[in-house]
């Protein structure tokens, strides 16, 4: 099965087959296409004799063309379509019929909840630590930031790539002297005959996510407005927008064990705002970094303070078509003077 690529900042689209719940009857082919810039739309044409025109669904259920199975979330209807015929025969048709968001991984119905959500956000990994001190910083299962709000508990965890260390330590160290070398591979030996379960992993990069676990199971829509607020405060803090990267939501099978999935939430962004979010930024040069703020206080008074700042968020990160980009990065002393009046009252504790 095709991987399919969490990146949120990508254009990406799928082949399959998508129908009505409990309708498989009414199965039809489709491209599902995904675009930071356009949204989320499906591609399709469906034989007019397979539906009824007077019928409306919520959400559609199908399967990717390398077996995924997902949930399409968003008013499906007749009338949202056009008509073609061809060969004597009439479609259903259209070429970007929009929804709100997609799950990958199961079958679910729009009213789903769930009980873990993680996401990240363009640019963040560069306000936590520099990326020369990564290699320095243990991986660990603790919170590294933690924030109770009014809302749930928002936390940063660490995420990382490992492989398993070879029993030959040689491969991974080298020094000139060889004898002492001899030695750490020796004294590795005796440690792995003691605890014949010990199995060290080499980390290979170490990265910062988002987790939040709200105070009641929460649905998509209504946790992607809480991360989308999460991202704002970010553009605020770098003063240059910030995207959402990647999500996945977390729901608990028949025997309670976790499964996670990935979600595309339909977002709209324009070019240049999306080139900005991903540009590599120097954590000495951030106006603030972790090291100058209390993010879980920071993030709590966010949370509960936000509707105050939606004008200066949604300037820096161009949700309103009445301010481009070109006007932002040009004309920043108004900008920049109700930016920092913002960061002291949200800073001070």
């Amino acid at each position: 099965m095709t991987k399919i690529d969490s990146n949120l900042l990508i254009d990406q689209e799928w082949t399959g087959t998508f129908f009505p719940p409990d309708r498989q009857d009414l199965s039809f082919a489709g491209r599902l296409k995904y675009s930071p810039t356009n949204g989320l739309r499906l591609e399709f044409a469906r034989p007019m004799d397979m539906t009824d025109r007077s019928l409306k669904w919520n959400y559609l259920l199908g399967h990717t063309s390398t077996g995924e199975p997902l949930t399409l979330v968003g008013k499906f209807c007749a009338e949202g379509n056009g008509i073609s015929m061809m060969y004597g025969m009439s479609y259903w048709t259209s070429t970007g019929y929009p929804f709100h968001y997609v799950i990958f991984g199961h079958h679910f119905d729009d009213k789903v909840t769930f009980d873990t959500f993680e996401f990240d956000i363009a640019g963040v990994q560069d306000f936590f630590a520099p990326d020369g001190m990564k290699s320095q910083i243990p991986y660990s299962k603790a919170d590294i930031v933690t924030a109770n709000c009014s809302v749930g508990v928002l936390k940063v965890i660490h995420s990382g790539k490992f492989e398993f260390v070879n029993n030959d330590l040689m491969v991974h160290f080298h020094s000139e002297d060889i004898e002492a070398l001899n030695e750490l591979q020796q004294a590795y030996i005796e440690v792995r005959t003691r605890h014949p379960e010990f199995r060290p992993y080499l980390k290979r990069t170490l990265d910062y996510l988002f987790r939040f676990v709200p105070q009641s199971d929460m649905t998509i829509q209504n946790a992607y407005s809480i991360i989308d607020s999460v991202t704002d405060l970010f553009a605020i803090l770098f003063f240059e927008p910030t995207k959402l990267a990647g999500l996945s939501a977390t729901a608990r099978d028949e025997d309670g064990k976790p499964c996670q999935m990935m979600v595309f939430p339909s977002m709209v962004n324009d070019k240049a705002t999306i080139e900005r979010s991903q540009a590599k930024r120097n954590y000495s040069h951030l106006p603030l970094n972790n090291g100058d703020v209390n993010l879980g206080l920071l993030i709590t008074k966010w949370l509960d303070q936000r509707d105050r700042y939606l004008a200066i968020s949604s300037m820096l990160q161009s949700k309103v078509n009445v301010i481009s980009d070109h006007e932002i990065r040009g004309g920043p002393e108004k900008s920049d003077s109700r930016i920092s009046d913002s960061l002291a009252q949200l800073t001070a504790a």
